[in-house]
């Protein structure tokens, strides 16, 4: 009996044996009378672990994220696009605008301020003395002499404020500049005839609207070598000096109210260029004295400006709308150390408010405060700060000018840093994500 026994339990576990075998290994018999085991293909038989149904695995490949053309051929954020490069490009952008604002009101201070005049006198084939003028723009090579701009030279408005004109920055729907003495007064219409003065216009010293006489051709009809007028202070005040006197009219521009300033100094270049001319050209003592003790100035206006009454600010209002909408006020200082020189620029300071609408994050707010310090040769910032705080507590950007010239802001995420926001001297911005240790490009 137990022979029998163990010879059952032997053939069973060469069974099992076989079973496991053919099972890891696949081996099935040939087709015949006898059942195909549940591992081979065809069977009837099913494992006795196999669920009724079995899942369905899908293989999909894995691409890299790429940037696809919209159906109105934009390009769409790639994909896994943090939402703080929408906070960076708005970074990007607000430094961008207010550069690009404050240059184009530096320019036409530059501008300004560069007016004056270079006399030259010469004997011309009428046998009158010729005064040859320039209104002296002082170019720079690299960015072309800079413009008056045509709101320098028109009408104050009521509030003194002076508009940028479209498209002189980006997003600064209506920036727009007031301008301040050296007592904190802002130039306004009020303050022009509150001053009282006279003075030679634009036009007339540099001649460039042929209907409008210039200085030129005043002094041109005035001087007349061998004039026996010109032997007496009298006939010089006259001859000369009155006609000039009654080419003032009174200041109604910013121009108008730049070159009051430089009166004394521009008054100085002409008569000290017309005597130099009559030395060299022998004309006698006697018309030399005369000339002298003729009433050479206050000509070019009624009477001078004093120290207070110098340019010394201005106050910037740009105000956002569309993607940004806020409004941030900026104030700078300068100094016009004289007429023809280049302004002396001091540094800025801003505050204000923007917010734009992130596709993902809602509405945001930031308080932004400046502080631009240094500038470069083209009016560049490279030194200082700017710093946008959310208001929600979240967000917090502390952008750093170098002296390189380029801007980078540190972006910090409940008080944790996440990016680096970068502009290049060219302006192009990124967005260095250091999560995911990925460079985003900002438009």
């Amino acid at each position: 009996m137990k022979k029998v026994v163990l010879l059952l339990v032997g053939f069973v576990g060469v069974a099992v044996v076989a079973c496991v075998v053919g099972a890891v290994v696949g081996l099935c018999p040939p087709d015949g009378p006898w059942p195909l085991p549940p591992w081979c293909e065809g069977s009837s038989i099913s494992w006795p672990f196999t669920p009724e149904t079995q899942p369905t695995y899908t293989v999909t490949e894995i691409v890299d994220d790429v940037e696809e053309p919209s159906d109105d051929g934009s390009m769409e954020e790639p994909l896994g696009t943090p939402p703080e490069v929408g906070i960076a490009a708005v970074t990007a952008e607000i430094v961008t605008d207010l550069s690009l604002i404050q240059e184009y009101f530096d320019q036409g201070i530059t501008g300004m301020s560069g007016v004056t005049p270079d006399v030259n006198l010469g004997m011309g084939f009428s046998g009158t003395f010729k005064v040859v003028h320039l209104a002296c723009l002082m170019p720079d090579p690299q960015r072309g002499a800079p413009r008056i701009p045509p709101t320098f030279r028109g009408p104050l408005g009521p509030s003194g404020f002076i508009g940028a004109p479209s498209g002189a920055c980006a997003a600064g729907a209506d920036p727009k500049v007031q301008f301040q003495d050296a007592e904190g007064e802002p130039i306004t219409p009020e303050k022009l005839a509150e001053e009282d003065v006279t003075v030679i216009d634009f036009d007339i010293l540099t001649g460039e609207d042929p209907e409008v006489a210039s200085i030129e051709e005043i002094l041109n009809q005035s001087i007349v070598p061998g004039d026996p007028d010109l032997t007496t202070p009298e006939g010089w005040n006259e001859k000369v000096w009155q006609p000039l006197k009654e080419a003032q009219t009174p200041m109604e521009s910013l121009l108008d109210y730049q070159l009051w300033n430089s009166s004394d100094e521009i008054e100085e270049m002409v008569s000290s260029s017309v005597r130099e001319r009559m030395v060299s050209m022998g004309i006698p003592d006697m018309v030399l004295n005369a000339f002298d003790q003729s009433d050479h100035q206050g000509w070019f206006a009624s009477r001078y400006a004093e120290e207070a009454d110098e340019l010394a600010a201005m106050y910037i209002v740009a105000e956002f709308s569309g993607d940004l909408r806020g409004t941030i006020e900026e104030t700078r200082t300068f100094n016009i150390p004289g007429a023809g020189m280049n302004p002396e620029f001091g540094i800025m300071t801003g505050e204000g408010t923007v917010e734009f609408d992130h596709p993902d994050l809602g509405i945001i707010v930031f308080d932004v405060d400046l502080e631009w310090t240094e500038w470069d040769d083209l009016g560049r910032v490279n030194g200082g700060s700017m710093n946008l705080i959310d208001q929600s507590g979240i967000y917090e950007i502390h952008m750093t000018f170098k002296p390189d010239g380029t801007k980078q802001g540190e972006l910090f995420v409940n008080g944790e840093y996440a990016g680096l926001v970068t502009l290049d001297v060219e302006g192009t911005s990124t967005y260095l994500d250091i999560q995911q240790d990925k460079s985003f490009h900002l438009d």
